[in-house]
Order: structure tokens, then C-alpha cells, then sequence
């Protein structure tokens, strides 16, 4: 039997931790400080993975909490900037619309015994969201034109949401009803 917390879960659950500095060094305008900590927790969402299917760490554990790690970093991330009024508030309820959906659909399969991993449409989209983030982040820091960046990642991101949505809800209509 494989060990609950193993290194990549680890790496998983320090980006959960990480959500709570990262938010009130947010909201309290410490905005460098804030990017630092995103930008680790974005990378411990890269290096978790590829560690856990290297080293042959993949847990159940492991597998339920990296999506919740992402989704609780980006929209707390995302929530922060709506506070800036650099992102609107429908963006957000996009992202967490959709990722209610797909959680939705986990539940579903779970209850069937079967998993829905993550799709690669689904992971270039949480990559995109990161840079997004990251970028309207240097975008406060440096107060540049930087952010035309963010909203071009941003809407991408907003795009890559629906699609892989959509392909999670049929994939999951189609297997499980």
C-alpha cells in the first residue's frame, strides 16, 4: 500500500497553506510578496504531478486534494484581484461555475467507482490562469501596460474554462448517465 503523505502530496498540501499568506499579504497591498508566494505554489503545482507519476507516489489523497490545491490558489488569487477592480467579478463566477461542474461530475464517478482525471485542455487551462494571475500580480507591482498581457491570458483562460468544462460534462454525461 502506498503512504497517504508521501514528498508530492506534501508539495500539494504546502500550496493549500499557502493560500492564507498569500491572501492577506494580497489584500494588504504587499503585492511582490504575494506574487513570490503564488509563483511557488504555482510550481509545487507543476513538480507535484510530475514527482507523483516519476517516483510512482500517485494516492487517492494525492489525486483529490492537487485539484482543490489549484482551485482554492487561483480563485483566492482571482478574488484578490477583483478587490484590485483589475479583474471582474464575472470571470471568477465562470471559473468556479465550471469548476462546481466538473467537481459535480468527479462525484458522480466516484460514486461509480470511476475516476475523471484531469484532461489536457483542463491543464492548460489552469497554466493559463497562473500566468494571468502572475501577470496582472507584476502588472500592480510595476503599475505597466503589463496587464494587456493578463487580459489576454485571462480570456484565454476564460475560453480553455468553457471548453474544458464542456468536455468534462459530456465525457461524464456519456459515461455515467
Amino acid at each position: 500500500m502506498k503512504r497517504t503523505l508521501n514528498f508530492p502530496t506534501c508539495l500539494t498540501l504546502l500550496r493549500v497553506f499557502a493560500v492564507v499568506p498569500f491572501v492577506v499579504l494580497s489584500l494588504n497591498e504587499h503585492y511582490l510578496a504575494a506574487l513570490v508566494i503564488f509563483i511557488l505554489a504555482s510550481l509545487t503545482d507543476f513538480l507535484d504531478g510530475f514527482l507523483a507519476r516519476k517516483l510512482g507516489m500517485i494516492t487517492d489523497v494525492g489525486a483529490f486534494l492537487d485539484p482543490l490545491a489549484d482551485k482554492m490558489i487561483v480563485v483566492s488569487a482571482l478574488l484578490c484581484l477583483v478587490a484590485t477592480g483589475l479583474v471582474p467579478v464575472w470571470v471568477v463566477m465562470i471559473i468556479v461555475c465550471r469548476d462546481f461542474a466538473v467537481d459535480g461530475m468527479r462525484m458522480v464517478g466516484a460514486r461509480k467507482g470511476k475516476t475523471i482525471s484531469a484532461s489536457p485542455i483542463g491543464k492548460a487551462k489552469t497554466a493559463v490562469q497562473m500566468t494571468a494571475i502572475v501577470t496582472f500580480y507584476v502588472a500592480l507591482i510595476t503599475y505597466q501596460i503589463i496587464a494587456l498581457f493578463g487580459w489576454i491570458c485571462l480570456i484565454c483562460a476564460i475560453f480553455l474554462t468553457i471548453l474544458s468544462g464542456a468536455e468534462y460534462i459530456v465525457k461524464g454525461w456519456k459515461e455515467f448517465f
